[in-house]
């Protein structure tokens, strides 16, 4: 310990039982403290198990002594107590050469060296979705990062380890002489036959205690060794997907690329390094028509599998540049098209699980790209609406822009919008700010309406346009699974139709007349319970949907900080004011059927882009719609169609249907290609145990009968947890 760091401990011996220790789970009486001792002692003897043969223990005067057995449950009892001159340091290298788990030690020997910031750390891990943990050194300024590997009857190599481990510190910044842990990968190397040793944490009195996935640190022991659990993954996985540190391979010109699961950052470099081979290509006989039919392939099908930003549009427009660079393409435009239809083809790349990925697996969602924006609409949204998510701010200012924009005799311009993220991400603060941009006003319902007769009543019926803006839409939909409900129906119908007149209960009628807009926000783990099998067809694929992208948090401050309202300052004052578009070119729809030919069964999202693209027309006072204008809504649409991959409603039937159909798409979605993952996890995300543990374990057992899941035990861990993994269509 630094004897110039007065920080105190965060485990003192003025804490917890009568060993000093910090337990959430403390024991009551003395036979609980046996086995709490005894399973304490077994799971740090698990979890930094390593050397059986040796260990080494610090001396309270910092000299070091290497004791020739494996640790003792009484070891470890006097480690965790804080007893003298027994501080345990821990050997990972293990005599064939393999290790459990593997460490980085950061230093922060020197006097007025800067202490790490171990919050920050531990939330940049969170982030990056790293598989480490920090811990606190001893000195009270350095940081000790461990990584746990699940593998236990066939460990991960120490070389291979030391590899992920130097890739962890790069990614990091951290110097290229950073002390990694194991530091040999055979116990020959070291003189005395040992191996190397890290301190072990959470020695009573000392500063070594993690911090969590939001950077708080864990103070208590057992909550400690929960977060290891968590935080433990599979080595060989991670290893698998490592960038070569070997020299890459040549490009072959003109190779087809293989089926074998990738990365999206390896679908990336080996596209990238494709194409840089096609651009080095400067000589008569280089093959260059052969080269260019890869790179079109390849750009296809990583367009399908979502693994780059730009447009279909904007890689071609790439891919034909590099070719009319050189002399020697010809027939340019007929090869990228036999390319990208032979890529269309083959389908989307299997995607391998990622680089570092949490225990139970989680999407990286990314934000709307900025093609998708269009006119001045795009520039408010840029301009007006940085604080929030392009993903969320785009569709909520289609939607309430669509107030004051006109049909055509062709073209609709009402929208239904669905805003879906976390829970208290800022999802109804984007709506506000949003209409509030617009001057929408008296334009807006923000009533939580339950049938499809109070609806309405709410509704005007002189034909003018309103926003149905609702804060939670899963409520809404709630109402619309009461079996009989015509709730859906009229929705739907208004989606196309502004006049509806409605026969209720003993004949009374309803009608409304009114061009409705639709916007409310869904959390994105309910989204499935939400859209269900009663509001699927038709309902659901009327919506836009905004999927926020994966860690945003708005910071509140009040709307009018954004500014005046953009439509009720004077038009002289730059004031804006939609216009009606009268006429649709013909191109438009010359336009439409082609991008259909390369995008089957989207014709649900080709017409909603083609009302984006109409409003936001309107609102830069177009007079005419032509097919110039349609780039950036019908990049929108592909991203809708990629998007709705992820977002499905739930089609069950009834509770048996719905949770097989959550399990299914949760195991599609996270470990598409067969992975193993722990079912308690999965099934806490789904909120599968509200309908109670015997429904959904014989749910999980028809499944393995049928064929579409394997459930197994975790050998790997002592409490052998249960794994499920989707049995593929291979």
């Amino acid at each position: 310990m630094n004897n110039n760091d007065t920080t105190e401990p965060i485990i003192s011996h003025k804490d917890g039982n009568n060993f000093g220790l910090k337990l959430n789970r403390a024991p009551q009486n003395e036979e609980e403290m046996g086995f709490m001792w005894e399973a304490l002692s077994n799971s740090f003897a698990y979890m930094f198990g390593g050397n059986p043969s040796d260990f080494i223990l610090r001396r309270d005067d910092g000299g070091y002594h290497t004791v020739h057995r494996a640790p003792s449950m009484l070891d470890w009892m006097a480690h965790l107590c804080g007893y003298p001159n027994r501080y345990m340091v821990s050997i990972p290298l293990r005599p064939d050469g393999t290790v459990y788990w593997a460490a980085i030690d950061v230093d922060r020997k020197e006097e007025n060296a800067q202490p790490v910031d171990w919050p920050q750390l531990a939330r940049t891990f969170t982030l990056l979705k790293l598989p480490l943990i920090v811990v606190r050194s001893s000195g009270g300024k350095g940081a000790h990062l461990f990584c746990f590997f699940r593998e236990q009857e066939n460990p991960i190599l120490a070389s291979d380890a030391i590899r992920l481990m130097k890739h962890y510190a790069e990614l990091l910044g951290l110097p290229a002489d950073v002390e990694i842990f194991p530091k040999q990968v055979s116990l020959g190397e070291t003189a005395k036959g040992s191996g190397s040793g890290i301190s072990v944490p959470y020695r009573l009195g000392t500063f070594e205690v993690a911090f969590d996935a939001d950077g708080q640190p864990i103070e208590f022991v057992d909550d400690f060794l929960d977060f290891c659990w968590e935080r433990c993954f599979f080595g060989g996985l991670l290893i698998r997907d490592l960038p070569s540190t070997e020299a890459g391979p040549t490009v072959e010109v003109g190779a087809t690329d293989d089926d074998s699961p990738r990365t999206i950052e390896q679908i990336r470099g080996t596209y990238q390094k494709h194409m840089d081979a096609f651009r080095a290509m400067k000589s008569d006989g280089d093959h260059q028509n052969d080269q260019l039919n890869v790179c079109s392939l390849m750009a296809a099908r990583g367009h399908m599998s979502m693994a780059f930003e730009q447009t279909e549009d904007q890689l071609k427009s790439e891919l034909r540049a590099v070719a009319t660079s050189t002399d020697y393409c010809k027939g340019i435009e007929a090869t990228i098209t036999s390319g990208w239809n032979s890529g269309i083809a083959k389908g989307p790349y299997k995607i391998a699980p990622a680089r570092v990925i949490l225990t139970d697996g989680e999407l990286m969602i990314p934000d709307l790209s900025e093609d998708c924006l269009d006119g001045w609409l795009g520039e408010v949204c840029a301009t007006k609406m940085g604080d929030f998510p392009r993903a969320w701010a785009w569709p909520s200012l289609l939607a309430a822009a669509s107030v004051g924009a006109q049909h055509t005799n062709s073209i609709r311009s009402n929208l239904y919008v669905a805003l879906v993220g976390a829970a208290g991400s800022g999802r109804s603060s984007v709506i506000e700010v949003a209409n509030w941009l617009m001057g929408l006003g008296g334009n807006v319902i923000s009533d939580y309406i339950g049938s499809a007769e109070g609806l309405s009543q709410q509704l005007p019926k002189e034909g003018q346009a309103v926003l149905w803006s609702i804060d939670e839409l899963a409520q809404m939909l709630d109402k619309a699974k009461i079996d009989g409900a015509s709730f859906v129906r009229v929705l739907c119908t208004a989606f196309y139709r502004d006049s509806q007149a409605l026969v209720i209960a003993r004949g009374k009628k309803h009608a409304f007349d009114c061009k409705l807009s639709i916007i409310g926000g869904i959390v994105d783990e309910e989204f499935e319970d939400a859209f269900s099998a009663i509001t699927a067809h038709g309902f659901y694929d009327r919506f836009i949907f905004g999927y926020g992208p994966t860690g945003f948090r708005y910071k509140w401050h009040p709307r009018q900080e954004y500014g005046e309202s953009l439509v009720e300052i004077p038009m002289h004052c730059t004031g804006r004011k939609a216009v009606r578009v009268e006429s649709v070119n013909g191109d438009v729809w010359e336009f439409k059927n082609e991008w259909l030919k390369n995008h089957e069964g989207m014709n649900r999202e080709a017409e909603i882009a083609l009302r984006c693209a109409l409003i936001a027309a309107s609102w830069d006072g177009r007079r005419e719609l032509r097919a110039d204008d349609l780039a950036p809504s019908f990049s929108y649409a592909e991203v809708q169609g990629r998007v709705r991959m992820l977002l499905k409603p739930n089609m069950g039937k009834n509770q048996s249907g719905e949770v097989s159909q959550k399990i299914l798409d949760y195991l599609k979605r996270v470990a598409p290609n067969g992975e193993w993952i722990r079912a308690r996890p999965m099934l806490q995300k789904i909120h599968a145990f509200r309908y109670g543990s015997d429904l959904v374990n014989k749910i999980l057992n028809t499944l393995s009968l049928c064929g579409e899941i394997e459930q197994a035990e975790d050998k790997s861990s002592p409490q052998k947890p249960k794994i499920v993994r989707w049995i593929t269509a291979e």
